[in-house]
């Protein structure tokens, strides 16, 4: 399943490009880097914030062989038009929740406890920047879904692939706590971290 938002695009490349990665990865759930582009398609200099925090999130990506550290921090996929997936994560996920700012990221984390998540830094998506964006228009709805979907998305986590090694999991908690997300983890993981770090 490929989804594209009305006033988004997709590079000529993209669909096979993400499918690759998909089969050669034996995965599930692939994204690609984002180019931001304004209104008439133009891509945005370094001269607009929220395009420049979006880009520094998607840059964190790189420092981590696996996207979810960054997913932490922020929907690096950016939209859910930059979703490629397989049907199936349907059905294990349960679909898309119906929030109207964070359903994109609820998803991509719902997906990881079920696959790994690919990501491919060629520029394939492009996200359109405007005044009427979900997003910009929806600050405030944003931030109180965006705890409900982190506190989704950890209150399970001890049956997350990601905490099945030692090595994995000492890595994502230790990105949970840098992100300051150590308060959405369930209590008694929560405690055996504090009494970890005591």
């Amino acid at each position: 399943v490929a989804i594209i938002n009305s006033d988004d695009r997709y590079a000529p490349t993209r669909l096979a490009t993400l499918l690759d990665a998909l089969l050669e990865r034996r995965a599930d759930f692939a994204f690609s880097n984002t180019r931001f582009i304004d209104g008439d398609g133009v891509e945005f200099a370094n001269d607009n914030a929220y395009v420049n925090r979006r880009r520094d999130g998607i840059a964190g990506v790189a420092t981590f062989a696996d996207p979810l550290p960054a997913l932490l921090r922020d929907n690096v996929a950016v939209s859910s038009g930059n979703f490629m997936f397989r049907r199936a994560l349907l059905e294990l996920t349960g679909g898309m929740c119906a929030y109207r700012v964070c359903h994109d990221w609820d998803f991509i984390f719902a997906a990881s406890y079920h696959t790994p998540l690919v990501f491919v830094p060629e520029l394939l998506y492009e996200y359109r920047v405007h005044r009427a964006n979900t997003f910009s228009g929806q600050r405030l709805a944003a931030h109180i879904e965006a705890d409900q979907v982190l506190d989704r998305f950890l209150a399970d986590i001890e049956s997350h692939p990601a905490l099945l090694e030692p090595a994995s999991r000492q890595r994502f908690l230790g990105e949970v706590r840098r992100c300051s997300l150590s308060a959405f983890l369930p209590p008694a993981l929560r405690l055996s971290l504090t009494s970890q770090r005591a």
